[in-house]
C-alpha cells in the first residue's frame, strides 16, 4: 500500500507539502505549501494530510474564483503597507542608534549629513519616476503584509511611489534623531495592522481565503524554519542607518585580500556566501540580522544543488533555485506514488526509486563554510568596534552528528586515487593514443587534454597550476629540466606552500614536452597552452577545462564522481610511497604545509634537485612513449604494479 499523498519524512517527523496551482502562484510568496504534521506515527500523518488537502481544496477554488472576479489593494491597504514599511525603517534606525558606542559631535554631523544626502537623493528619484531605492523596504512590507502584488500591476507602481515618499519622510526624521531631536510622530508614523485584510475580495471570499493571504491554511502547523512565513515574521527590511552587511562585508574582503593567496582562493567564496545572504533577506544593516535569520540561511544554503555556483549563466536567486529543485523533487515524489499505486513495481523497487528522486544537493561541509563566512564578517566588524552585540552567527554552523547524518544520507564524495587499472585505461583513450605529430620540422600541438592528465598523475601538479603555467616557468636548475611554481602577473597558487620547484618526469620528457616548450619560446608566445582562457564563473583557467574534461570521462565511459582530475594527485602520491619517499619529500613535491618545525626551520630547502628527479621518475602507472609513423602515441607497458 502507498504512503499518504504528499507526505514525506524529515528526520523522525512527517510533513507535508503540496504545490501551489499554477493560476494562483501570484498571490503566494513561495510555489508551494509545505508544514509540520508534527508526528511521527504515520497513521496520524495520514489523517491530518488528508485534512490539510479538503482545506487547500477549498480555499484554492475560492482564491480561483477570486482570480476572476478580481482581486485589488484598496487605498486603505495601500496606506497600511506605507505605514508599515515606514515603521519598520525607523525601528531598525532607532535600534541601531541604541546599540551604537559613544560619539563624538563630528560622528552627528556626518550622521545627520548622510540622511540628509538621502532625502535627497529619494526625492531626486521621484522627480524623475525612478524608485529603485523603494523596491527592497516595500518588498520586506509586502511580505509582512502577506499581501501578493504583482510588480506588472498598476496597484505595485502606486505602491512604489508611496514607498519613497514615505521614505523621504524616514530620512528626514531620522536626521532630528540624529541630533536628539523627538517630535511626536504623526499618524504616518503610527504602527497600523498590516495583514490580508487589506486586500479587497469578492464578498463571498471565505476566511480560509484570506488566511491563505499569509502562506498557510488556518489552524495549520507551524511552517519550516525556511517557510516564507518565518521570514514574514522576521521583518528583513534594510535600516536608515547602520552599517550593512554588504559594508562589512566589503571591508573584511579589502583587507584580507591583501594576501594573495587569499585574494585568489577565498574572496570569490566570501562574495558568493554574502551574495546568497543578501538575495535571501535583503542588504540588511548588521542590527538587523537575528540569529533566526542566519539559521534559515543555513537551512537555505542546505537546500541548494550539489553544483552550484559552477554556472556563470546562473541568474536566479537562491529562494528561487532551492523552490525549483524542491517543486522538481515533489514532482518526481508524486509521479513514483501513482506508479506504485497502479501497481507498476513492488514496495522494494518503490524505495530505490523514490532515494533515486532526490536531487544531490551541498553537503556539510560547504553548507558550514558558508555560516562560517557571515560568522567571519561579525567577528571582524565586532573586532573593529563597528558592531555592538552577539555575533548573530555563533552556534549556528552544523554540529557533528547532524553533519554526519547529512553525509550519510548523501552520495560519497571523497576522492580516491584512479588507480593503475582506470589510469591505464584513460591513457588508452583516443586523445592518447591517436598520436601527436612527432618533432622535427611539423606543427607540434599543445592540447591540455594531452598534457594536463599526465602531468597531475606523474607530477602532482594542480589543475589550475598546469594550465596557467607560462613557458618562463620551465627553467633547467642543476642541470634538472624543472616545472617552476611560482606566483607572479596572471599567475596565483593556493597557498604559500604550493610554491616549489618539480622535476619534470621522464615520460613527459619522452613524449617532447621540452620540444614543445622550445617551440613556444621560439615563436614568443607566454602562456604554456596558449588556447585556454579564464572562464567566466570564477575568473580562473580551470572553469571550462574542467568541464571539457568531464565531457571527455562521460563519453568514454570513465566518469566516476570520485575520482576527477584532482583525484590524479593522489596517484601520484601513492606512487611516491610506494617507492618509500619520506612524509616530508611527497609534501613538498605536493605543495602542501609541513607543519613541523624541524624541517620548516633546519632543512628549509629540502631535498636536491637529483633526489628530487629520483622520486618523480620513480612514480610509474605502467605507461611508456611509443612514436609510430612520425606521430608521438601513449601506449601500456606490463603492469608495475608502483602504484597500487
Amino acid at each position: 500500500m502507498a504512503g499518504p499523498t504528499h507526505v514525506y519524512r524529515r528526520g523522525a517527523a512527517y510533513w507535508w507539502r503540496r504545490r501551489i496551482p499554477i493560476a494562483l502562484v501570484d498571490f503566494f510568496p513561495a510555489r508551494e505549501l509545505r508544514v509540520s504534521l508534527r508526528t511521527h506515527l504515520r497513521r496520524d500523518a495520514a489523517h491530518r494530510a488528508a485534512r490539510l488537502r479538503l482545506a487547500t481544496d477549498v480555499a484554492f477554488d475560492e482564491l480561483e474564483r477570486c482570480a476572476v472576479l478580481g482581486m485589488r489593494l484598496t487605498p486603505q491597504g495601500m496606506k497600511a503597507i506605507v505605514d508599515e514599511l515606514v515603521r519598520g525603517e525607523l525601528e531598525f534606525a532607532e535600534r541601531a542608534r541604541a546599540l551604537m558606542p559613544p560619539r563624538t559631535p563630528e560622528d552627528v554631523a556626518a550622521a545627520v549629513a548622510e540622511e540628509e544626502r538621502r532625502k535627497a537623493a529619494v526625492e531626486r528619484s521621484l522627480a524623475l519616476c525612478q524608485y529603485d531605492a523603494a523596491l527592497a523596504p516595500l518588498a520586506a512590507a509586502l511580505a509582512r503584509a502577506g499581501a501578493p502584488v504583482a510588480p506588472e500591476s498598476d496597484d505595485y507602481r502606486l505602491l512604489l511611489r508611496l514607498a519613497a515618499r514615505g521614505l523621504a519622510q524616514v530620512h528626514r526624521v531620522n536626521a532630528q534623531r540624529e541630533q536628539g531631536i523627538y517630535e511626536e510622530d504623526g499618524p504616518g508614523f503610527a504602527s497600523a495592522p498590516v495583514g490580508p485584510a487589506a486586500v479587497a475580495l469578492p464578498p463571498a471570499a471565505s476566511p480560509a481565503v484570506v488566511a491563505f493571504g499569509a502562506g498557510l491554511p488556518q489552524g495549520s502547523a507551524s511552517p519550516p524554519p525556511s517557510s516564507p512565513a518565518t521570514a514574514a515574521a522576521t521583518p528583513p527590511a534594510p535600516a536608515a542607518a547602520g552599517i550593512r552587511l554588504s559594508e562589512a562585508a566589503k571591508i573584511l574582503i579589502e583587507e584580507r585580500s591583501k594576501i594573495p593567496s587569499w585574494r585568489s582562493n577565498m574572496r570569490r567564496k566570501y562574495e558568493v556566501s554574502v551574495r546568497l545572504f543578501i538575495e535571501a533577506f535583503g542588504d540588511l544593516p548588521l542590527v538587523a540580522i537575528t540569529k533566526a535569520m542566519v539559521e534559515e540561511f543555513r537551512e537555505l544554503v542546505r537546500r541548494l544543488p550539489r553544483a552550484h555556483g559552477k554556472s556563470a549563466r546562473e541568474r536566479r536567486t537562491i529562494r528561487e533555485i532551492v523552490e525549483m529543485l524542491d517543486e522538481q523533487e515533489m514532482e518526481r515524489m508524486d509521479e513514483l506514488d501513482e506508479q506504485f499505486e497502479a501497481g507498476r513495481f513492488d514496495r522494494k523497487t518503490f524505495e530505490l526509486r523514490k532515494d533515486q528522486c532526490r536531487i544531490a544537493r551541498l553537503g556539510p561541509t560547504a553548507i558550514n563554510l558558508h555560516v562560517d563566512r557571515v560568522k567571519a564578517i561579525f567577528d571582524d566588524v565586532i573586532e573593529r568596534k563597528l558592531f555592538v552585540g552577539a555575533n548573530p552567527a555563533a552556534g549556528v554552523r552544523l554540529g557533528k552528528r547532524e553533519q554526519e547524518q547529512l553525509r550519510a544520507s548523501l552520495p560519497p564524495v571523497t576522492r580516491l586515487p584512479w588507480g593503475e587499472e582506470r589510469i591505464q585505461r584513460l591513457f588508452a583513450t583516443a586523445a592518447f593514443t591517436g598520436g601527436l605529430p612527432s618533432l622535427p620540422g611539423k606543427p607540434f600541438p599543445g592540447d591540455p587534454l594531452f598534457w594536463a592528465p599526465l602531468a597531475a598523475a606523474h607530477m602532482g601538479l594542480r589543475e589550475e597550476e598546469i594550465l596557467q603555467t607560462q613557458v618562463a616557468d620551465i627553467e633547467t636548475l642543476s642541470g634538472v629540466p624543472t616545472w617552476r611554481l611560482r606566483p607572479g602577473p596572471g599567475k596565483t597558487l593556493k597557498t604559500a606552500s604550493a610554491q616549489r620547484d618539480l622535476p619534470i618526469h621522464r615520460l613527459l620528457i619522452e613524449a617532447g614536452f621540452l620540444d614543445l616548450v622550445d617551440m613556444l619560446r621560439k615563436s614568443g608566445e607566454i602562456w604554456l597552452f596558449p588556447e585556454i582562457d579564464r572562464g567566466a564563473a570564477t575568473g580562473r583557467f580551470t572553469d571550462l577545462f574542467t568541464k571539457r574534461f568531464r565531457r571527455y570521462r562521460d563519453e568514454h565511459g570513465l566518469y566516476d564522481a570520485q575520482r576527477d582530475f584532482h583525484a590524479l594527485r593522489k596517484d601520484f602520491n601513492v606512487g611516491l610511497r610506494a617507492n618509500k619517499v619520506s612524509w616530508a619529500a611527497r609534501r613538498r613535491l605536493l605543495g602542501h604545509a609541513l607543519d613541523d618545525v624541524t624541517e620548516e626551520r633546519y632543512d628549509p630547502e629540502g631535498d636536491s634537485m637529483k633526489v628530487r628527479r629520483q622520486h618523480v621518475d620513480g612514480v610509474d602507472h605502467g605507461l611508456g612513449i611509443e612514436r609510430r609513423d612520425g606521430k608521438v602515441t601513449i601506449v601500456i607497458k606490463a603492469p608495475s604494479g608502483a602504484s597500487g
